[in-house]
């Protein structure tokens, strides 16, 4: 009998030891009697009284709930510490978020303070906060802007899965005691109570953004394709449901400025006559005179932009740019010298509130797989941070150029390339490089640092002891064909790879720099980091250098011959024919020189000469260094003709010349062939009865 009752009494500890093991007792914290830590207290306070505001207010903005709704996904996955992450929700702007996204995020705070309970309990715990970034972070779905609430779908089953997944992790790598573990597993049903209640909000909430985007898509498409009455129409269906909404403002003013350049003015709703009339009336419109009240247009356009700054004055600097391009095409250069400086001071000031939507574009990840929706994003960037179209320095550029002013317009391409690298130069670095090319390009040729008279190169850099090679790193170098003394040389490797679109690059800045590249000489970057890419899935490699004065494009000997060929085959191309035309014009206007023109230089200024040697001579020709601005490639003979065609075996900037050497002398009468991208010379080399060349006629093709 003893025996029973001790067999049932162990029973009994062991099933108790079982539940005061295994089963946690505690209840989930009631907000209501919720009284959050010191360290939670600051970001609590933030969001209790932005819920206090909400309830004064009627209604609410998309963009700006989608924005904290996003940028808490991304602060909590990315943040250090739990320090880190509380900082941050003590600092954002919560107001125009929707009240129900507020309160669901305020559930977030029992948790959060029952994970610094544990991080205060035992000190080797306090890496509890990698628990709760994995939950977020290691089920990542980009594919619709949110992060485990679009990989779960708000189904309870999967959130759950998700969530016990990254605990269970956690509780693998960690060596918890009891009673710590049984705390882990109430922040564990809580953290998912918690998403079940918020993934409603939340897509409720996408649901309402989405739709909106399409609208905004469709303006941006409709302006990429020129069609400005469907981008006008578009914008308009954004402010029909968001009459205030930032960027349908800005939409619906760049459609009316290129409209009425065009002098479209029937496009005009009567809405928005009435408007002009009262803003008239009450004297808002901040500048007009008779040209701007005589296109309906740009009266329309000025309003909206005035309204705009009012609306949002922290965030004004790409409606100053929109005002001083009204004003440049109004004719007020003045006018819009004032804005476009006034732009260029405000965008830095205004890069970190005016790119706070930019991660819910680039979580919109199905943009990155089509050109279009590349085109989507980088015109949002642009217009936000004040790059290419939106550069307010470019603008001032083109302006100076058009009054014949090229130091002028020179000197504020510097100052955009400055300006942008206090904002992070990769950003926008590879379209303002190709705005520069296709609409400044009087201006920007002259500074590319004779572009085609330095060489690139680069191969994998050697494993230890030069056994094999490493594929995530490279040795870079830079050869100078010039005399030009290169200073402060800093390198941004342009990088496509597989299954990149064709125009499309990783930008890498070379961490090292090079205080002087000497005449001459190479400079070398070893063991380059271009990781995660690997070099064999690398397809070609460009790099842009920057000095204290110049800015230019590198490619290596391949490359530079085939852009010859394909500036060759695009000259005679008719769909090419228009867009290489305009850059041409532009190049020729801004230097003050006409074709003929250079071909009068050409001959004029050009020398030949050859050596005798043991076996075979060779030829020495000068051309004019004028010529090292188009980035020529030479040859004797065409190009296309492979068997027949010599390249120079030395070609470098000597003085005044560009010296070209070749190892052979022809037998008779040839022609030398000058190729580039916008102009391209063929130069009659006559052979005299004594041996001798000299210089026949020149003539462009």
């Amino acid at each position: 009998m003893k025996k029973w009752i001790i067999f049932l009494v162990l029973i009994a500890v062991g099933v108790g030891w079982w539940i005061y093991r295994c089963v946690d007792f505690s209840k989930p914290v009631d907000l209501e009697s919720y009284t959050p830590s010191e360290e939670c207290a600051p970001a609590y306070g933030c969001l209790e009284q932005a819920i206090v505001q909400s309830a004064d207010t009627t209604g609410y903005d998309i963009e700006q709930t989608v924005r904290i709704m996003n940028s808490f996904e991304v602060a909590q996955s990315q943040s250090e510490s739990f320090d880190d992450f509380l900082e941050y929700m003590a600092r954002q702007d919560y107001r125009g978020v929707a009240r129900d996204v507020l309160e669901a995020k305020r559930t977030l705070f029992p948790l959060l303070d029952e994970m610094n309970t544990l991080r205060r309990t035992q000190k080797e715990l306090s890496s509890v906060w990698a628990c709760l970034k994995m939950a977020t972070r290691k089920e990542l779905d980009k594919a619709s802007g949110s992060y485990m609430l679009s990989l779960c779908s708000g189904n309870p089953a999967t959130l759950s899965s998700c969530v016990n997944s990254a605990f269970d992790a956690y509780k693998e790598q960690a060596d918890l005691k009891r009673k710590t573990e049984r705390r882990l597993n109430r922040l564990r049903r809580q953290y998912i109570e918690y998403l079940e209640a918020y993934a409603p909000v939340y897509y409720k909430y996408m649901d309402e953004w989405n739709a909106l985007c399409l609208d905004k898509d469709r303006a941006y498409i409709n302006l990429y394709a020129g069609k400005l009455s469907d981008a006008l129409d578009s914008s308009e269906r954004v402010l029909q449901k968001h009459p205030v909404n930032r960027e349908g403002l800005l939409l619906k003013a760049i459609a009316l400025i290129r409209l009425g350049e065009a002098r479209s003015f029937k496009v005009v709703q009567p809405s928005d006559v009435a408007l002009n009339q009262q803003w008239l009336r009450a004297g808002k419109v901040s500048q007009y005179d008779g040209r701007t009240l005589a296109n309906p247009c740009y009266f329309t356009a000025q309003r909206l932009l005035d309204e705009y700054i009012a609306l949002y004055p922290d965030k004004a600097a790409p409606a100053l740019l929109l005002h001083g391009v009204l004003e440049e095409q109004l004719g007020h250069d003045t006018r819009a010298v004032a804005y476009y400086e006034q732009a260029a001071v405000e965008y830095p000031r205004q890069a970190e509130a005016l790119t706070d939507l930019l991660d819910s574009y680039v979580n919109r990840t199905y943009l990155t797989q089509s050109v279009e929706g590349h085109y989507l994003i980088n015109y949002y960037r642009s217009t936000m941070e004040g790059a290419g179209i939106f550069s307010p320095n470019f603008r001032k550029a083109a302006l100076f150029a058009r009054q014949g002013n090229l130091a002028a317009s020179q000197e504020e391409i510097y100052k955009h390339f400055f300006r942008r690298g206090s904002q992070s130069v990769q950003d926008c670095l590879l379209s303002d490089m190709q705005y520069c090319e296709e609409y400044l390009a009087g201006s920007f040729l002259p500074m590319l640092l004779e572009q085609s008279y330095v060489d690139l190169k680069y191969e994998p850099s050697a494993k230890f002891m030069k056994m094999g090679k490493k594929k995530g790193r490279i040795d870079v170098s830079l050869t100078n064909r010039s005399d030009m003394r290169i200073e402060n040389v800093r390198v941004f490797l342009c990088i496509h790879a597989t299954g990149m679109y064709k125009d499309d690059y990783d930008v890498v800045k070379i961490p090292e720099s090079k205080s002087v590249v000497g005449p001459y000489a190479t400079a070398v970057f070893e063991n380059v980091d271009i990781a995660p890419r690997q070099f064999d899935d690398i397809t070609r490699i460009r790099a842009i250098v920057m000095t204290d004065n110049r800015i230019c494009w590198l490619d290596d000997a391949a490359v530079k011959k085939q852009n010859a060929i394909a500036g060759l085959r695009a000259q005679s191309d008719i769909s090419d024919n228009q867009r290489l035309a305009m850059k041409r014009r532009q190049f020729m206007r801004d230097l003050s020189i006409s074709s003929d023109g250079l071909c009068r230089i050409i001959r004029e200024r050009s020398k030949v000469s050859t050596e005798s040697g043991w076996f075979s001579g060779s030829m020495h020709v000068r051309i004019p260094r004028l010529l090292a601005l188009l980035a020529p490639y030479c040859t004797i003979n065409p190009i296309e003709d492979t068997d027949r065609a010599l390249i120079p075996v030395d070609n470098k900037i000597v003085g005044d010349y560009i010296e070209l050497t070749f190892d052979s002398v022809p037998d008779d009468t040839c022609d030398l062939y000058i190729y580039s991208e916008l102009i391209s010379f063929r130069l009659n080399l006559v052979k005299a009865n004594n041996g001798a060349f000299s210089i026949g006629a020149v003539r462009e093709i």
